[in-house]
């Protein structure tokens, strides 16, 4: 697995509302490829693995394009977030990858599947992982204020890195 590589959207950017902490920028990477097929999803062109806005990034190209980014704004938080990271796809280059760099970067990982799924494939070494497909019918408005981030949806939950449930209805307070 020495050459792994993972299809991303092309614009590794910042974020404000994708992290759960109130204080810093976080670095942000969409991986592509996703199944969920989530009614009104926020990223539908994500979900092609073959999207034409795209690149194939190794492990070690990767953290050159993030280290840059968390250097210039003065952050180490990275959000992995899609189409879906734990997608097939993408799932063994995000598990090697924060493995890797798990002393680096604050890691927070938005996934469509559930914990188990989490567990049965081994995926730790974050901080922060939010589980749980979108559901129209439980719809929020997704916002992060001083005080709490909240998702998309109520049933949407948030890990800590020993698997602990730290948010309520689709809520995280700081």
């Amino acid at each position: 697995m020495g050459d792994l590589q993972a299809n991303i959207f092309s614009k590794i950017g910042l974020t404000f509302i994708d992290y759960p902490d109130p204080s810093l920028p976080a670095v942000i990477v969409y991986f592509l490829g996703c199944d969920h097929n989530c009614f009104s999803c926020h990223n539908p062109d994500f979900q092609n693995i073959n999207y034409r806005n795209k690149k194939l990034l190794s492990i070690n190209d990767l953290y050159l394009e993030i280290i840059k980014l968390c250097n210039i704004s003065k952050t180490n938080l990275v959000v992995f977030s899609g189409g879906d990271p734990l997608n097939p796809f993408n799932r063994d280059f995000v598990r090697l990858f924060i493995n890797k760099y798990k002393y680096n970067f604050r890691f927070c990982i938005y996934t469509g599947y559930d914990i188990d799924y989490v567990k049965k494939y081994d995926i730790k070494g974050f901080t922060f992982l939010k589980c749980g497909k979108y559901d129209s019918s439980l719809h929020q408005v997704a916002q992060k204020t001083n005080d709490y981030i909240q998702f998309a949806s109520k049933n949407q939950i948030l890990y800590d890195k020993d698997f602990n449930v730290v948010s309520k209805d689709g809520r995280y307070y700081f």
